[in-house]
């Protein structure tokens, strides 16, 4: 089963975590004004999933996926490498709506950042990032195979594609159990871009 070893690991770290989201009466959705949006843009999520859990208590950040917004027929949507959210149990990049990258099943806050460039860069970018959409998840999370992508990875490289390093060299080393590799993590490709909105925290 696809990214096993982070839901192994992810289970382990959420028996030491709060379990209050689940006693939640009510989930409320994230709000990002599409108004302000760009093509390219950068949408970084806090998941409630077990894995989101384990994402975030390697990372500052808070957040644990992300995700390139594009205005495609006529809507804003989203491409992004997520595990666990097909309904064919095959991971892939996938393009869906704003709006169900945001349910409040899956988003428990949201942040929109812009990369430092020229629009016609970051739609080079999102252009890369399209033609990956059904490209198997990464769950070796190794960014020297260009045949598989998991979510920073994909954004990362989309715009590296497009002449821009948005990590400037940051990675996470990962030592956990048997899991020793480099990792690109949400907070690895936030510093240096611009928030655009976020929901109040």
């Amino acid at each position: 089963m696809k990214y096993k070893l982070f839901a192994v690991l992810a289970a382990t770290v959420f028996l030491f975590t709060s379990c209050y989201r689940q006693h939640e009466k009510k989930l409320l959705a994230a709000y990002i004004d599409t108004m302000s949006l760009r093509n390219g843009d950068l949408i970084f999520r806090e998941g409630r999933s077990v894995e989101s859990t384990f994402i975030t208590t390697l990372d500052s950040s808070n957040y644990s996926h992300v995700g390139l917004l594009c205005k495609h027929d006529g809507a804003w949507k989203v491409v992004h490498a997520v595990p666990g959210e097909s309904d064919n149990n095959v991971d892939t990049v996938k393009i869906e709506p704003i709006n169900a990258y945001l349910h409040p099943d899956r988003c428990a806050k949201a942040k929109v950042f812009r990369v430092s460039c020229e629009p016609y860069v970051a739609q080079k970018a999102v252009q890369y990032a399209l033609k990956k959409v059904g490209v198997p998840f990464d769950d070796d999370f190794n960014t020297a195979d260009t045949t598989k992508f998991y979510c920073t990875e994909l954004v990362w490289k989309a715009y590296f594609h497009a002449g821009i390093d948005i990590s400037e060299g940051r990675k996470h080393n990962i030592n956990v159990f048997s899991f020793h590799k480099p990792c690109l993590l949400p907070s690895d490709i936030m510093m240096g871009n611009t928030i655009i909105n976020t929901k109040p925290e």
